[in-house]
């Protein structure tokens, strides 16, 4: 059954879209080439009776759209699901087009990908996105287990998301090393309060988004605390965090400074930072303190666990 919610979390749905999206017949062509490709590597290598089957999964596909568009039916049922649903993939508006790669990864069939094949399907987007000029770009898939018993359990999946390369620095040389450290399942929360940031950031919610790369610095420093066996209050904020970390650590006290701006921003642009008077935080300051927490991030987590 679908999962009504799910079905309007889409690129579409995110964002204005103020100017048709121009998405190529080849690149579209390349991007179902590709999930033909998932299809016959699975027949190839006979991963067992769970393969995955590119004729279920357009269907599932089709089940989606036909919902989000409130229509009964979208192809000529004569041309069978493939052809049919990727003669509408071929025709339809840019930004459905790239709602399809999103709800790619959400779909049952989809699931049977092994994990190292859907991180390449979803290296080989980027690339395709990259040479063609096209401003937007998959983020990270990860799934997230815990043990149960004998065996692991999925927890929690996150699925990539379309972004738009203009909106927001997450390729960059600092923001995207730090996502790469925030994927250890050790670091969930903090992961997925860093991307919330740069999601509010995205909207231009730059108060939130401030506040959000805060939590994520201080979930961080609270799971090195944990990690090292350092005692610290549940209800610690910033500034007595990093504290305990350099005292329980012996590194030198000149480490609080390195941490105290993004308190800083926080406090005075954040939620806490209202007094009497409204405070806007600009894009300048937000796009500030996503840099200093990233590099704090990495820092942190080079300095006291890798």
């Amino acid at each position: 059954m679908l999962k009504i919610k799910e079905v309007f979390k889409v690129f579409s749905k995110r964002n204005k879209i103020e100017k048709p999206i121009e998405i190529s017949v080849e690149v579209r062509n390349r991007v179902i080439m590709l999930l033909i490709d998932l299809s016959n590597n699975d027949r190839e290598y006979g991963w067992g009776r769970n393969n995955f089957n590119v004729e279920v999964f357009f269907d599932e596909i089709l089940r989606v759209f036909m919902m989000r568009l409130g229509k009964f039916d979208l192809i000529d049922r004569n041309d069978g699901i493939v052809n049919g649903v990727g003669t509408f993939l071929l025709n339809c508006e840019g930004e459905m087009f790239l709602d399809f790669i999103e709800d790619s990864f959400k779909s049952n069939e989809f699931r049977k990908v092994w994990i190292d094949k859907k991180n390449e399907f979803i290296e080989n987007i980027n690339y395709i996105f990259s040479i063609e000029g096209i401003k937007f770009e998959l983020t990270k898939y990860k799934e997230y287990w815990r043990e149960e018993g004998r065996g692991k359990v999925l927890e929690s999946t996150t699925y990539p998301k379309i972004i738009c390369k203009e909106d927001i620095f997450i390729n960059s040389e600092l923001i995207e090393p730090a996502i790469e450290l925030l994927m250890d399942d050790r670091f969930k929360n903090a992961n997925n309060e860093f991307l919330e940031g740069l999601e509010h950031y995205k909207h231009k919610r730059y108060k939130e988004s401030i506040a959000s790369c805060c939590c994520a610095l201080e979930s961080v420093m609270k799971i090195i605390s944990s990690i090292n066996k350092w005692q610290y209050s549940d209800n610690a904020t910033g500034l007595p965090l990093i504290k305990n970390i350099i005292e329980k650590s012996q590194s030198p006290n000149w480490y609080e400074g390195i941490i105290s701006p993004t308190l800083t921003l926080r406090n005075k642009l954040g939620p806490h930072g209202k007094g009497t008077n409204e405070i806007i935080p600009t894009k300048v300051q937000a796009q500030l303190q996503i840099n200093l927490v990233a590099s704090q991030l990495i820092f942190l987590i080079e300095e006291y666990i890798i």
